[in-house]
């Protein structure tokens, strides 16, 4: 398929490059060079799918979870039910823990449609969670859609709204039966949840509920935070349900804090953020507050840098060695391709290494939040947002901003004019980290 798509390319590009009439009689030679390229354009993809399985199964080990290449069929079929689906389901790359009497499944949903000669293969990762006891009722929360509002009247498939949530209302399509115990398990504590995190996809019924971000597949990177909110959703429904049925809230002694076992590994608490700046420098950095720093732009770049260095090599090599290939266009491309990519691997290294530093051998004061401005950014689909801190580097009082994103960022919102932790660099003070930023902000209630 490279080869192809390839040579069709270098048809119509090479007859626009002067003196390239040998092309017309020897089309041979745009065949092979469509072949290197598109066979290592496939080579760097299925490296690509290789390191997101390792990726996956190193999580997986480090959460203390199960991984399965291929999860039964059963499950894929039980999947395929709650999407209410029609074709081969399947259910790979899957991380499961079972901890407190609830289950939970992480992984590739792939349902495969087929309608004559055409074939369509559809791949979103999803959260799966089984609980003993739920009694959910069926139920469908989906993004508002022109050609989902079409299907559902056609169909005269209810979509609930409520008259105190109208920007709930107009977000999402709610559906499902009995639409009045629906009702009671989207109190206005869920319906607020979802206001505010608009991009998310739920269903429902007895025992089971699915959880994921609409059409899409998750990065390894992603997975991690993925499992936090997920779980945090599945927090909503269970205090819902417990309500709606008139019960008291679960709760278990083992765990007062009401985080979940299995989530543990997951969670930077403030305290162990405390303890970590207390240690003298050079400090032993935790694994945990390792993963919520070094992460990030730094992960994004090597991965991008490496790329672009391998398509770039190939791309270069496989015009040098083509007989009376245009090689002052071509070749050029591939080293400048590659060079960029050169330019990004070391970035993201020197990156990764500062930031290590500073967690290593930074400094801790005391600052003061100045103030914290909304930025027209989102990363990952969390606002960003910019903060100004004043603190004394030992020498003079230094402002230096910093960009947060997300639920870190809204917390120093609620923290203008007070106090916070700052880890900087004695050599460079305007490098810094604030203790918050270390620190995974969220609350379970499950």
């Amino acid at each position: 398929m490279g080869a192809f798509l390839g040579a069709l390319m270098l048809f119509g590009f090479l007859d626009l490059i002067p003196g390239a009439e040998w092309f017309a009689e020897s089309r041979w030679r745009a065949g092979g060079v469509a072949a290197l390229i598109g066979g290592s354009l496939g080579a760097v993809t299925g490296l690509f799918v290789y390191w997101r399985v390792q990726a996956i199964k190193a999580l997986a080990e480090d959460l203390g979870m199960k991984f399965i290449e291929k999860a039964e069929h059963d499950l894929g079929h039980r999947l395929k039910k709650l999407f209410a689906a029609h074709g081969n389901a399947s259910f790979r790359n899957v991380m499961y823990r079972e901890m407190g009497g609830v289950k939970l499944w992480v992984g590739d949903y792939i349902l495969v449609k087929s309608g004559g000669k055409n074939q369509s293969r559809i791949v979103r990762t999803v959260a799966l969670f089984e609980k003993d006891g739920f009694a959910l009722p069926q139920f469908s929360l989906q993004r508002e859609g022109m050609l989902l509002n079409m299907m559902s009247g056609i169909m005269g498939i209810e979509d609930i709204d409520f008259d105190d949530s109208p920007v709930f209302s107009k977000t999402y399509h709610l559906s499902g039966k009995p639409a009045d115990a629906v009702r009671q398990l989207f109190p206005k504590r869920v319906r607020d949840y979802f206001t505010e995190e608009k991009n998310w996809e739920v269903r429902g019924e007895a025992s089971q509920l699915v959880v994921l971000r609409p059409r899409r597949k998750m990065s390894a990177s992603m997975l991690r935070s993925f499992i936090v909110q997920a779980t945090e959703i599945i927090a909503l429904f269970d205090e819902s349900a417990a309500g709606r049925k008139k019960l008291p809230p679960v709760r278990r002694e083992e765990e007062p804090t009401g985080t979940p076992a299995y989530l543990r590994n997951l969670l930077v608490d403030d305290e162990e953020v405390a303890q970590f700046l207390k240690q003298p420098a050079p400090r032993n950095v935790p694994a945990p507050i390792a993963r919520q720093y070094l992460g990030g732009n730094a992960s994004f770049m090597l991965i991008a840098g490496i790329f672009l260095i391998v398509f770039g090599t190939f791309w270069a090599f496989a015009l040098s060695v083509i007989p009376d290939a245009p090689k002052f266009v071509l070749v050029p491309i591939g080293v400048l391709v590659a060079g960029f990519g050169l330019i990004l691997l070391v970035s993201g290294i020197r990156s990764r290494k500062a930031r290590l530093g500073l967690l290593t051998n930074g400094r801790v004061t005391t600052g003061t939040v100045d103030e914290v401005e909304t930025r027209n950014v989102r990363v990952n689909n969390q606002q960003g947002y910019l903060a100004k801190v004043t603190f004394y580097d030992g020498k003079q009082q230094t402002q230096a901003t910093t960009a947060v994103y997300g639920l870190t960022g809204e917390r120093l919102c609620e923290m203008t004019g007070e106090s916070v932790s700052v880890l900087y660099d004695p050599q460079n003070p305007s490098y810094f980290v604030l203790a918050t930023q270390l620190a995974t902000n969220v609350n379970f209630r499950i």
